[in-house]
């Protein structure tokens, strides 16, 4: 059986010098998860192998587009099939495994402040909007794209509070990033940590299409999978907790929070034709209106997998213009199953993309998709 065919050029960066021939791979960069992967391998070289040394700083990228800026992890070389293979992580994956130094004084800073002070010396900045990352992961071709209006996070000045010695850098800042309803992302060329929201403003820039039989339409992907699911959500959130009470309020106050799916009583009318209901205790709670933040905050990070498009496709982008634009994260798609009653159709956002390559189906893209407007929390 004939090869399937290649298309795109993967090449690595290790100390200015740059590596190719990456026969099969894995390369997987997501706005959710703490760290981007990738495996990688190749015929053995051991000029190569020399130079893809362990805690090495590497660039991956497609077509001379940088997808992860990070650290190789591991290397292997197999002797019956004379390969060499390499793994890592972008610079996400020193905050996951690297204690924030002590002491790391972070009371009454801005969250941005706070959060420049958890990521250093790793990341360089912490960008407030997505806009440059996008124009790296989109290259040359993508910059024609039509794209909104970014969202800018305003850097509050409200109190951080302290955080507890030998807490691992990600998950002190997933606990300040989350306290304030955001999240956030490596920028791919590694310079900077994005903290903000998906932009749900941009036009559609990808068509992922699965036709039904006999449609005069012309299909866009390998597969298309739509997963509903209602197993770990609610139609209702409540949370409850004191605080400290002051003259008026004797020994504690409680404060109560909720939040809704939907519009009947407690919640159903939309994902929900029976009431679920949940209900949390908060150890310090200091308003009714942080009560109902973190109810609020509870419900969209149940909710974010309610609805999810897996698209999969040939290569790692679609033509924009004279150019194949590779697929990036925090872009907007339009995606249609025809064979759904009614035809799903909906814009909806990428999350998600691993990029990979093997011998049986060549080059292929694994796309993530939300639907426009849904909530995306740490």
């Amino acid at each position: 059986m004939a090869a399937p065919p290649v298309e795109h050029r993967v090449a690595i960066i290790v100390g200015s010098q740059l590596i190719a021939g990456w026969e099969t791979y894995e390369v997987t960069s997501s706005m959710v998860n703490p760290a981007d992967t990738f495996t990688l391998t190749r015929p053995f070289d051991a000029a190569a192998y020399r130079l893809c040394d362990l805690d090495a700083p590497v660039s991956v990228m497609i077509d001379d587009v940088v997808i992860i800026n990070g650290r190789i992890d591991s290397r292997h070389k197999g002797s019956a099939d004379g390969s060499m293979t390499i793994g890592g992580r972008d610079k996400g994956g020193r905050l996951v495994q690297e204690s924030i130094p002590s002491p790391l004084g972070v009371d009454n800073l801005s969250l941005i402040q706070a959060a420049q002070k958890i990521v250093s010396p790793w990341f360089e900045a912490i960008a407030l909007s997505d806009v440059r990352n996008r124009r790296v992961r989109l290259g040359r071709h993508g910059a024609k794209a039509a794209t909104g209006s970014e969202p800018i996070v305003l850097d509050t000045k409200k109190k951080t509070g302290q955080l507890d010695p030998g807490m691992m850098r990600w998950n002190a800042l997933e606990e300040l990033v989350s306290r304030a309803g955001l999240c956030c992302w490596s920028s791919a060329d590694g310079k900077e940590l994005v903290i903000g929201e998906p932009n749900y403003s941009q036009a559609p820039q990808w068509l992922f299409r699965h036709v039904a039989p006999g449609s005069p339409n012309f299909g866009t992907v390998m597969d298309l999978e739509i997963d509903e699911d209602i197993g770990d959500r609610f139609s209702e959130i409540e949370v409850t907790g004191s605080g400290a009470g002051g003259s008026t309020f004797g020994a504690g106050t409680l404060y109560k929070g909720r939040a809704v799916n939907g519009p009947g009583l407690h919640g159903i009318g939309v994902d929900f034709s029976a009431p679920k209901r949940l209900r949390i205790a908060e150890h310090s709670l200091t308003s009714n209106a942080e009560a109902n933040a973190v109810a609020a905050r509870e419900m969209a990070r149940r909710d974010f997998r309610g609805i999810v498009a897996t698209a999969t496709t040939q290569y790692h982008g679609q033509m924009i213009g004279s150019g194949r634009v590779i697929y990036a994260p925090n872009t907007m798609a339009r995606v249609v199953d025809e064979e759904l009653d009614p035809e799903f159709d909906r814009l909806m956002l990428v999350f998600e993309c691993t990029y990979a390559s093997s011998r049986d189906q060549g080059e292929t893209t694994r796309l993530q998709l939300i639907p426009k407007g849904t909530k995306m929390v740490l």
